[in-house]
């Protein structure tokens, strides 16, 4: 049998993509393996580009310039919201972070069902998208009477980033989008090193990350495998009191009826550039992680608020 080495060809150097076997059956390369092969190199050459240049540390910058310049009032009380925790539900605090004057818990609330399977559900990384914070209250609150699953033990920790949601601020107190420092290493959050020394040995069957878009109307999921993919589908078609973004690009990706698909292997590029997203961080751990995000541009907190709830319930329940 005749070989072929198929390679591409840049200037004096020959990057080797595969080998094949007869190659007048050129539908080999229509093949799933062949597909993914093609993909990596290409995403590889990519990575290696996206890096020299610093695109993916622009388009995803980690800390505020000159944070200190700026100044923010309250417009929540996180007191209100602690007070409901501590008088209401099962919980601990899983670490405290501290702004000048200012000391926060940040509080995991468990809902035990005996079960053997683990989900965990996590909001507010971001301090100005309440409808995560809210719903997961609201998870909380109406567990018993919504009749959400019992086919899970459930881990919440409602509220990520105390100090934004105090003050209405995507960030912490520090300037620090949060929601790009879970790599692992050099920390620049409090935040992140508490979710992932808490989270590092404990393996969840189902992560559901909570957001908001506050720059669209319409809502989306990121969902990082066929299987999820498929599901959230299903979800979509059943809910069409809800509107769902179909023009949103995330890199390569693009939305599909409010689902955008995300190839794992994408978030190599990201990691490089130390700007994992704590969703990236769960992947390691399962496949099933669903990121909820709910268009707040001109919607009503409410309708915000219960779309991440039937979302929520429709997980629980289908998963």
């Amino acid at each position: 049998m005749r070989r072929l080495r198929c390679t591409y060809k840049q200037g004096l150097v020959h990057f080797p993509l595969l080998v094949c076997g007869d190659y007048s059956d050129l539908r080999l390369m229509e093949s799933l393996y062949v597909k993914k092969i093609l993909q990596w190199v290409s995403l590889t050459i990519t990575i290696a580009l996206f890096q020299s240049c610093g695109t993916v540390q622009n388009m995803m910058p980690l800390r505020v310039p000159d944070w200190e310049k700026y100044s923010f009032n309250k417009v929540r009380e996180y007191a209100e919201f602690e007070q409901y925790i501590i008088e209401n539900t099962h919980h601990r605090i899983i670490g405290n972070i501290t702004y000048k004057n200012l000391s926060y818990n940040i509080y995991e609330i468990t809902i035990d069902n005996g079960s053997k399977k683990d989900m965990l559900i996590l909001g507010g990384v971001h301090g100005n998208e309440p409808a995560g914070v809210l719903s997961n209250m609201e998870f909380i609150k109406q567990f018993r009477q919504r009749n959400f699953s019992k086919q899970y033990n459930y881990k919440i920790v409602p509220l990520v980033n105390p100090w934004g949601f105090e003050h209405n601020v995507r960030f912490n107190g520090d300037g620090v989008d949060i929601n790009r420092d879970f790599s692992g290493h050099d920390f620049a959050s409090q935040e992140a090193r508490i979710i992932i020394n808490t989270y590092k040995d404990v393996n969840p069957d189902i992560v559901i990350d909570s957001h908001e878009d506050n720059s669209r109307s319409e809502s989306y999921f990121f969902v990082y495998s066929d299987q999820v993919e498929k599901k959230m589908k299903v979800f979509v078609n059943e809910h069409p009191e809800f509107n769902y973004d179909s023009k949103l690009t995330y890199f390569m990706y693009k939305s599909n009826n409010g689902i955008v698909k995300i190839d794992p292997s994408i978030l190599g590029l990201v990691k490089m550039a130390n700007r994992w997203a704590l969703s990236n961080f769960f992947l390691s751990k399962t496949s099933n992680v669903v990121v909820i995000e709910s268009g707040a541009n001109n919607v009503s907190i409410t309708n915000r608020v219960e779309f991440h709830l039937k979302a929520m319930d429709y997980i629980s329940n289908t998963f």
